[in-house]
């Protein structure tokens, strides 16, 4: 029986040129492979992913041939310039890869772009097998979990996560572009709504019997306590190593012969006095504790405690009971303040 190879692979849509020139080829191929010695490798006449009722090369002999690994770099990649489908794109994009053939930057260039239209095609709207799905909440725990997994980089612990996103590189305009959509109000972090988001989401979700605000925290309290050894020799940390940098720009002496510390204080008093705020102080933990004060005053106490809420108190973190109790100052744990809307009444 006479198999007719043309118009089979002629049967759907295609470029004629480019397939008289295959159609030519693999005949040419034909001729000079008839004594093939060394390494060859089999390749469908008409390709399999595009034709699957002739895949079986026991039943379609005529559709097999043996090819050296030239020979076949070759027929796909003429295949990829007849049909230029998603299936052939793939198949010449793996040839590529896989295979010690050198390309042009111009038709690597054209591969890379139809490649990438294809697979866009392939996982936009409907074709999206996430399409008008959600994650399970197994599911975001999994991954939450996988990406807050510690590891060690140079000597330091780091999040995947944050170990990934350092690895990304960007474009001047691209960083450009994202400093001026973040910026001010259009900041999401300053949206209320989504701040409360957060906070709800992290909260609500659990990890081993812990959510992740707690989580967090310890992660935080870990990486900054771990020891390594600094340039100078020296076992440190990264919460002593912060210190050390925080005191010395502090204790700079300025123009007016002060610190830096002692001129940012003075300024922040100042504009806490003209505000004119007062507060009520008081302590989650015990009940008959309440004290009146104004703004700069509670900021004397604890720069913080300012915005702290009966809610969210001075040292409810973990971390942060351990730095008051390291400081020696266990007795601001659970203040809190109550702004006083009319000051007037206190005269």
């Amino acid at each position: 029986m006479s198999i007719d190879i043309y118009s089979i692979l002629s049967s759907i849509p295609h470029n004629p040129h480019y397939l008289e020139r295959y159609i030519k080829f693999i005949k040419g191929c034909k001729q000079k492979n008839l004594i093939l010695e060394g390494y060859s490798e089999y390749h469908h006449i008409c390709p399999r992913s595009l034709f699957p009722k002739y895949e079986s090369l026991s039943k379609n002999r005529w559709n097999g041939i043996h090819l050296t690994a030239r020979q076949h770099f070759i027929a796909h990649w003429i295949l990829w310039k007849t049909y230029k489908s998603a299936k052939m794109c793939y198949a010449f994009m793996m040839m590529c890869n896989f295979k010690n053939h050198k390309i042009s930057s111009v038709v690597y260039e054209k591969l890379k772009i139809n490649n990438s239209l294809h697979t866009s095609k392939r996982t936009s709207g409907e074709n999206n097998p996430m399409h008008g799905k959600n994650h399970s909440n197994e599911t975001k725990q999994k991954i939450s979990k996988s990406r807050l997994e510690v590891i060690l980089i140079n000597n330091i612990q780091i999040t995947k996560a944050k170990f990934y996103r350092s690895t990304w590189e960007y474009s001047d305009e691209y960083l450009r572009k994202l400093s001026i959509r973040m910026s001010g109000y259009n900041n999401p972090s300053k949206n209320p709504n989504i701040l409360q988001k957060i906070r709800n989401t992290k909260s609500s979700t659990f990890i081993d019997g812990k959510n992740l605000d707690s989580i967090g925290t310890e992660r935080a309290a870990d990486t900054m306590k771990k020891e390594f050894i600094n340039e100078s020799g020296e076992h440190t940390t990264i919460y002593k190593e912060n210190g050390k940098k925080l005191s010395n720009t502090l204790l700079q002496i300025e123009s007016n012969g002060k610190t830096k510390a002692y001129n940012k204080n003075k300024l922040i008093h100042e504009k806490l006095r003209q505000k004119g705020k007062w507060y009520k102080v008081k302590n989650v933990f015990d009940s008959t504790y309440e004290e009146i004060l104004a703004a700069a005053e509670v900021r004397n106490i604890s720069p913080g405690l300012e915005k702290c809420t009966k809610e969210k108190y001075l040292g409810k973190s973990e971390y942060g009971k351990t730095m008051f109790r390291i400081k020696n100052k266990e007795h601001l744990i659970g203040l809190y303040v109550e702004l006083i809307e009319d000051p007037s009444i206190l005269c």
